[in-house]
């Protein structure tokens, strides 16, 4: 008699246990990854833009064939390719690959441009950056669902080796 109380005392404790568990995971883990992807911001609402290429003049051929077999709106920005050590969110230990992070780097009047591509209503703004322009500054624009990404983690230097 005294088995069958115990055991059962077992069995109902793990299944509160088991039930708890599974009702908080899903209210706080799920929940939080459900809020975030429901957050998100529309693709369209970030680029003006629905393809995005990389080219140099030697491209222009290629380029002028996909407009026209293909009847595409070209708009060309200015950007320079911005090459850096890392790109990853850890530090790669012993006997890992550091991957090369590729960015596109842009000026202050071309972001003008996008955004006011993006919405015809912007009102350009002071950015507080660099009047002489002597200083590059990294900016990475993120939407609200976009974990943040580093720049450079190599060596856990606080400027970042840029190419």
């Amino acid at each position: 008699m005294n088995h069958r109380f115990y055991y059962r005392m077992n069995t109902v404790s793990r299944y509160i246990l088991f039930f708890s568990l599974m009702s908080f995971l899903s209210c706080f883990y799920f929940g939080i990854q459900f809020i975030s992807t429901v957050n998100a911001e529309k693709a369209e609402s970030l680029y003006p833009y629905d393809f995005m290429c990389v080219a140099d003049k030697s491209d222009d051929k290629l380029l002028e064939k996909i407009k026209a077999k293909y009847h595409v709106t070209l708009t060309e920005y200015p950007m320079v390719r911005v090459a850096n050590a890392d790109k990853t969110e850890h530090l790669e230990g012993r006997g890992e690959t550091v991957i090369q992070g590729q960015q596109i780097g842009i000026s202050e009047s071309t972001y003008y441009k996008l955004k006011k591509t993006v919405d015809p209503s912007f009102k350009k703004k002071s950015l507080n950056l660099d009047k002489a322009g002597k200083r590059i500054y990294v900016v990475h624009q993120q939407d609200r669902a976009t974990k943040a990404q580093p720049v450079d983690w190599y060596y856990n230097k606080k400027t970042p080796t840029l190419h």
